[in-house]
């Protein structure tokens, strides 16, 4: 992100899409860079609001997102402390994210899944921040049949 920021000229603006947990970095990105971002597309992404911070939006995750089942959680810190990276696997693609996808793509999806850093809400609330006056222009794209992020999940930032 900061690589495009460089590289765009003076007055240059970019419309940032995201899906899933890339709402957050795009959210991130809004406040960090408005001068440099246009508007940004949220398609069935996780999406911060002013007044709903990610504890709230990772409550609304825990109480209706699909089952994680075979999610592999890490814990780098030792077995009491929370997991630090949590890792997609097979059962869950096939049946959440390429439910409808040729038994090769799940395949394939299975061969590019990456470990994924895991935040505390306590991080993620204090390093994101929005304001009124930055966090404006803001498309949302809901999708009735995804089965990764359940659309009561995108209903709560209305509330």
């Amino acid at each position: 992100m900061l690589g495009l920021r460089e590289s765009l000229r003076k007055g240059e603006k970019v419309i940032l899409v995201a899906h899933s947990l890339g709402g957050i970095a795009i959210s991130k990105a809004m406040e960090m860079f408005p001068d440099k971002v246009h508007m940004a597309i949220f398609v069935t992404a996780l999406m911060p609001g002013l007044t709903f911070n990610f504890t709230s939006l990772s409550q609304g995750l825990m109480r209706w997102q699909a089952p994680q089942l075979d999610l592999k959680l890490v814990f780098g810190d030792g077995p009491d402390k929370p997991p630090t990276l949590s890792i997609g696997c097979p059962l869950f693609l096939s049946l959440t994210m390429y439910d409808l996808s040729p038994k090769k793509d799940v395949e394939l999806a299975g061969l590019l899944v990456r470990p994924q850093r895991l935040f505390s809400n306590k991080e993620m609330d204090t390093s994101l921040v929005l304001t009124p006056e930055i966090f404006g222009s803001v498309i949302f794209v809901v999708s009735e049949k995804d089965k990764v992020i359940d659309e009561r999940v995108s209903a709560l930032d209305d509330q």
